[in-house]
């Protein structure tokens, strides 16, 4: 499970009237514009109800292992399929009885988040094998179980590996490199851009062989162009994002 680390909140540049921006504390309603990464430090008031629960007469799920400011994410076991590990990613609750633009805004979001890993084949993405709704209401997404760390773990275990000298070496970060760019390249082929491409949304494990394997995961505020769900989710009032890695 990943450790939450500092400056990895997902933020909005706030656009206003007189078209000047400005960074702002995050007020309660761009709260659930956060980040919605999936290996994050669980919040002490999540939500249990879903432990040991079977999803859809399908998915059973074992633990909470992240969220964010719309979503909690949970391993599961796909029991049709040898009880391979899954992971479930449910929107909250109190989105649904939320009214007015912000409720609609991650609504739509959610379900083009489906679209993008619909619509990128690359194996630098994981992949999405289900969507459905909940008895109450939520949608959830069962998408694959990435085993690993993220990339500020990565780089901090290097860092305190005895004789590692200075980090990484240059032969794992030109992988690293490669890899994130030939899946973003996948994305932009299909019209697609993430929008929070920060270290704890970038994936890496090793094979049996040595080799390294890499996931840009969280497509949750990804821009989807030629989207089949919403034409446009462009609000005017802020900006999605990450504001440390925003360019």
């Amino acid at each position: 499970m990943r450790r939450h680390e500092p400056g990895s909140e997902t933020t909005m540049t706030m656009v206003h009237e007189d078209g000047e921006e400005g960074q702002g504390s995050v007020a309660p309603d761009d709260e659930l514009l956060r980040d919605t990464e999936i290996m994050s430090q669980p919040a002490s008031s999540a939500r249990a109800d879903l432990i040991n629960a079977k999803v859809a007469d399908r998915y059973e799920v074992i633990e909470r292992i992240g969220g964010g400011g719309f979503g909690d994410v949970y391993k599961a076991l796909d029991t049709k399929i040898m009880s391979r590990p899954v992971v479930l990613k449910v929107l909250k609750d109190d989105i649904l009885k939320k009214e007015g633009a912000t409720r609609d805004w991650v609504l739509t979001k959610f379900r083009q988040e489906i679209e993008a890993l619909s619509r990128i084949h690359d194996p630098g993405v994981v992949g999405i094998f289900d969507a459905d709704t909940l008895p109450d209401g939520r949608p959830c997404i069962v998408m694959e179980f990435v085993e690993g760390y993220d990339l500020r773990r990565f780089i901090k275990t290097a860092r305190e590996r005895p004789g590692s000298g200075q980090g990484m070496n240059l032969q794992d970060v030109a992988e690293i490199v490669k890899q994130i760019g030939r899946t973003l390249t996948a994305a932009h082929d299909e019209n697609i851009i993430h929008r929070d491409l920060k270290p704890e949304n970038i994936m890496l494990r090793r094979s049996a062989s040595g080799d390294l394997q890499v996931k840009v995961i969280d497509f949750g505020i990804a821009k989807v162009r030629n989207s089949l769900v919403a034409p446009s989710t462009a609000t005017g009032h802020f900006m999605p994002g990450t504001w440390l890695y925003m360019a």
